[in-house]
């Protein structure tokens, strides 16, 4: 394991721009002087642009092509959808202590990092994409067009395999989620607030129809159409 004060993951085939390291190391020492110092967790993470396998670009942003709202991050809405890649981050040394080990129960390591993140640290966004990703057919897990249309587009190609692959994700997360929960039990930095909302989380996905009306609206964080569409597949 590194001895390192400070992370950061990175692809083969990525190309990291020039002021990445710095800007994301000083965003991280600003974290810690805000909220508590080295020992607390702090995890930052950048935007990244998505390239092709010859270097042209294919958008200049990866989280409009997710859909998703970066400076809105949260468990919540981690707990069921992975959002962060791991060659857009940088983190202390506390976070990735507080990581180890990784449970099999874990989806994604990138995945695991951000829970860890959001249930016992914070989650500081840097407004700039830092990364080229490059996007071929190799990728062993890529970014995509969250959008509604996107979505739709996908699922009418291959309804079944698609349908498929999300219900088995549902199980899944859940499995990470109670994973989650006994990896940081009875650890002075698991927020107790954080520990509420995994255990009502769990509740919400596997208890009774009045669980899923009181949570529906606490998790859904990216939409009511897909948290709905989770609802009826996460079984």
């Amino acid at each position: 394991m590194t001895d390192a004060d400070y992370i950061f993951l990175a692809d083969q085939d990525d190309v990291w721009l020039p002021s990445k390291v710095s800007v994301m190391v000083k965003q991280i020492k600003n974290g810690e002087q805000q909220y508590g110092g080295m020992h607390k967790p702090i995890l930052v993470i950048s935007d990244l642009s998505p390239i092709d396998k010859n270097g042209f670009p294919k958008s200049t942003s990866m989280f409009k092509m997710e859909d998703v709202n970066p400076r809105a991050v949260c468990l919540e809405l981690l707990l069921s959808r992975n959002i962060i890649p791991g060659c857009v981050m940088g983190f202390n040394r506390s976070l990735l202590e507080a990581s180890l080990p990784f449970p099999n129960e874990a989806i994604m390591h990138d995945w695991w990092l951000t829970l860890v993140a959001a249930a016992t640290g914070n989650i500081l966004y840097v407004p700039n994409s830092l990364v080229l990703y490059r996007q071929h057919e190799r990728n062993a897990i890529g970014v995509h067009d969250h959008t509604l249309k996107s979505s739709f587009f996908r699922l009418a190609k291959s309804p079944m395999n698609m349908l498929r692959r999300f219900s088995r994700l549902g199980q899944r997360a859940v499995k990470q989620a109670v994973a989650l929960l006994e990896h940081l039990a009875g650890k002075e930095l698991f927020d107790k607030k954080a520990e509420q909302t995994v255990k009502r989380y769990l509740d919400y996905r596997q208890g009774h129809s009045l669980s899923k009306i009181c949570y529906f609206r606490t998790f859904a964080r990216d939409g009511f159409t897909y948290e709905f569409t989770r609802l009826l597949l996460w079984k």
